[in-house]
């Protein structure tokens, strides 16, 4: 499912960036494309079939609001949703580094923890920026 949403919101990054005619959203939205592209590529790299969990109870079950890009026709709502969505991802991330026992699996979520962070603040950065928070 995480390999899933990070192809998703490549995809989503792209199309937004499509979208919009302000330089510094656009450029954004590009390079966070891209980067979504690398998070798949590490999921897609990691052998999870092993693992085992400190817990059965892992609701992971909710897939992010995978919402088409035509629902938004503004560029605060582009940002607004790619703010949420980068929140989920972060919970859902750090959620699974603390229920998984091995060592390399915990160190990649715990990256994607402090990547999806860091999407959050350059994305709540440019909505600062342009005055839509």
């Amino acid at each position: 499912m995480a390999v899933n949403e990070e192809d998703f919101f490549r995809d989503f990054y792209r199309s937004a960036a499509a979208k919009t005619g302000i330089v510094s959203s656009k450029t954004l939205l590009l390079k966070l494309s891209a980067e979504e592209k690398v998070h798949k590529e590490k999921l897609q790299a990691f052998d999870f079939r092993s693992l085992n969990f400190k817990d059965d109870d892992i609701d992971l079950a909710k897939p992010l609001m995978l919402t088409p890009i035509d629902e938004f026709s503004k560029v605060k709502e582009i940002l607004d949703f790619a703010v949420r969505s980068e929140v989920n991802a972060r919970q859902r991330y750090a959620k699974l580094a603390k229920l998984i026992d091995d060592d390399k699996a915990k160190w990649l979520f715990n990256f994607l923890v402090v990547e999806e962070k860091r999407h959050e603040k350059l994305l709540t950065d440019e909505m600062k920026k342009l005055g839509v928070k």
